[in-house]
């Protein structure tokens, strides 16, 4: 029954399928929480504000895998590389969600700088969803975003995607505090096109040096989620789950890579 109210769902609405937006219909939230971050940063940060990318000091990859509700035609794969410069950062991303009959794709690149205080980002997206038996469609659209540093414990930020084009605009602010190296508390409020708005809020824990943990709640879903990470060395795993209360449990995975800081 699941699976067919899931798959309805998206056959009777294909003809919409265009207008959504991607980052907010798939991936977990935790792979972007850290965007309005003072001194954290990962190759996912820069999905939830464009302009955290300028925090970017050394070049950084990352994978990320979501299954949603335990059903296949429903996973989603996301991959980033990022890279500084002077003065800022670029970055690529690749995603792809969904089965060989229904699927979303997009391709992205976005870029960052820094002005002291504020940071100011932009990523050119072109996206894709394809159907059997109704063929392909595609948009190219942009975001751009704003953080602001407000003290060494204090981050701001917005972020506007899809203004003008096909796909449904979205509109965000976020904020994030760094109460002490083990806890950082972030909130984002976001508003998509016809749909209701929603706030996501997650609270890092940092109990040991190599190890994190985070809880989150999506208010859109009434969802409460988990993720918990390693580090060794120059990489990160991650492992996430999420309870949604009609269609029961997602979990996802991230691994991280990193290179060697700008200046050393």
């Amino acid at each position: 029954m699941k699976t067919f109210l899931c798959l309805a769902g998206c056959v009777g609405s294909f003809s919409h399928v265009i207008a959504q937006s991607f980052h907010h219909a798939y991936g977990p939230f935790f792979t972007g929480y850290m965007a309005y971050s003072v001194h954290q940063n990962t190759p996912f940060a820069f999905l939830s504000n464009t302009a955290s990318l300028a925090q970017c000091t050394k070049v950084g990859a990352g994978l990320m895998a979501e299954n949603k509700f335990g059903l296949r035609e429903l996973n989603s794969y996301c991959a980033t590389v990022q890279a500084p410069f002077a003065g800022g950062a670029a970055a690529l991303v690749a995603d792809w969600a969904g089965s060989a009959a229904l699927n979303q794709s997009q391709l992205s690149l976005a870029c960052a700088r820094s002005l002291g205080a504020v940071n100011l980002g932009i990523r050119f997206n072109y996206y894709m969803v394809r159907m059997d038996g109704y063929g392909n469609d595609g948009a190219i659209s942009f975001e751009i975003g704003s953080t602001w540093h407000i003290t060494e414990k204090l981050c701001t930020g917005l972020q506007v995607s899809n203004p003008i084009g096909k796909l449904s605009a979205v509109y965000s602010m976020g904020m994030g505090y760094e109460c002490n190296e083990q806890f950082f508390i972030s909130a984002v409020f976001s508003k998509e096109e016809n749909k209701t708005s929603n706030l996501q809020m997650a609270l890092q824990y940092t109990p040991a040096e190599r190890l994190l943990t985070m809880v989150g709640f999506n208010s859109s879903m009434a969802s409460p989620s988990f993720a918990a990470g390693w580090s060794w060395q120059n990489m990160q795993v991650m492992v996430s789950g999420s309870f949604h209360p009609q269609l029961g449990a997602s979990t996802g995975i991230v691994i991280i890579f990193y290179g060697k800081k700008k200046d050393e």
